[in-house]
C-alpha cells in the first residue's frame, strides 16, 4: 500500500458536513478552537502536483546545471563589458 491509497481512502469534511455535525457558537472546554474556517494550504485535497518528476521545461538535472553555468558566464561577461565600456575598469595593457 502506498501513500496514494491512503489519500484516496481518507475522508475529508466539507463545509456542509461540518455544519451538520457541530453546533455553532460553542467553544471547547479547553478554550482552544481547533476547527479552522479555511483549509490548510498543505492539504492534499487542494494541492495538485504539477511538473514531470523533477524536470523543469523538460530538462534533466545535468542539462539544467549546464544551462545555469552558461547563464552565469554570460552575465559575468556582459557585466565586465559594461564596466569596461563605462570606464570603471581599465584592462591591463590598454594604456
Amino acid at each position: 500500500m502506498n501513500l496514494d491509497d491512503f489519500r484516496n481512502d481518507a475522508v475529508f469534511l466539507d463545509d456542509d458536513d461540518k455544519e451538520a455535525g457541530a453546533v455553532e457558537g460553542s467553544e471547547p472546554e479547553s478554550g482552544l478552537d481547533f476547527e479552522y474556517a479555511e483549509p490548510m494550504a498543505g492539504s492534499p485535497r487542494l494541492r495538485k502536483r504539477r511538473g514531470g518528476g523533477g524536470q523543469f521545461l523538460g530538462m534533466s538535472a545535468p542539462q539544467r546545471l549546464l544551462l545555469t553555468a552558461l547563464l552565469f558566464v554570460e552575465v559575468c561577461a556582459l557585466g565586465m563589458f559594461v564596466l569596461i565600456a563605462t570606464g570603471r575598469v581599465v584592462p591591463p595593457g590598454m594604456y
